[in-house]
């Protein structure tokens, strides 16, 4: 029931060698950088805006889910939900500096957990 989107500053086709390795029945919608645009990559919002624009999502409605604080940036631009996903000390670390214990999670098995009521 959810609508999934990628923004990342890796190239677009990147992800979805990835995706089609690991799930390759699962919708996702990627928007990848734009070699001839740096200035686009996060904390830009523009990867975000194109998601949102092409899943018809709202902010208010999005949790943005990232390990790095240009994510976090890029998630206040947007003005939507953030969590961060630490899973090194060193991204918890770092990530802590703006976020609370509440909002981190260390991998993708904690954060179906602890939101979405999924185990094991």
């Amino acid at each position: 029931g959810y609508n999934l989107g990628v923004a990342t500053n890796n190239s677009k086709e990147a992800v979805l060698v990835f995706l089609e390795r690991i799930a390759p029945s699962l919708n996702v919608t990627v928007v990848g950088r734009n070699g001839k645009h740096p200035e686009l990559m996060k904390p830009n919002t523009w990867s975000v805006s194109q998601i949102l624009e092409q899943i018809k999502g709202t902010q208010t409605e999005t949790i943005f889910i990232g390990d790095s604080i240009k994510d976090y940036e890029c998630a206040k631009r947007v003005k939507c939900d953030f969590i961060g996903m630490a899973s090194t000390q060193k991204k918890r670390m770092r990530l802590q500096e703006v976020l609370d214990d509440k909002n981190l999670v260390r991998d993708y098995y904690e954060l179906l957990w602890r939101y979405f009521g999924w185990e094991k």
